[in-house]
């Protein structure tokens, strides 16, 4: 009897790594996998005409209408586009829509907000006409 609890527990024992794996393995890869697919799904769900959304290859356009299976894009002033719903990534954000309209003027947002004071370096690091270039020729030949 006594054997009979030995090869039970060490049974048990050789049974508790892989128990222990397949615990890590569903909480660090199917339970996440599962939480995104359920977003997605809600997020597909809640699509609306007049939604702004960016597609998986990155187009922004306003949902103009929409089926069970395609979503029609208005991508700019007389184009509509057809997607199946799945080729939609996301509803735009304002962060988005911020990128949409730094892009549409031409101007970066980090520019805007910072001051400039990069000019007058880059003036001081180059010698102008008025200047003399200096050992800059020099180094040139040297090299050579």
């Amino acid at each position: 009897m006594f054997v009979l609890a030995q090869d039970a527990g060490s049974s048990l024992t050789g049974f508790l790594p892989i128990l222990l794996i397949g615990a890590v393995f569903y909480f660090l890869v199917i339970r996440p996998q599962r939480k995104r697919q359920k977003e997605r799904t809600d997020m597909l769900s809640d699509l609306a005409v007049g939604s702004e959304v960016v597609t998986i290859g990155g187009l922004f356009g306003e949902v103009e209408a929409l089926d069970d299976n395609w979503v029609d894009l208005l991508v700019s002033e007389d184009v509509v586009l057809r997607f199946t719903r799945q080729a939609i990534g996301r509803i735009v954000t304002p962060e988005d829509e911020r990128t949409l309209e730094t892009f549409a003027t031409g101007e970066d947002p980090d520019e805007l907000d910072a001051p400039d004071d990069r000019d007058d370096d880059v003036e001081d690091a180059w010698p102008t006409d008025d200047q003399p270039a200096g050992d800059l020729e020099a180094d040139e030949t040297s090299e050579r």
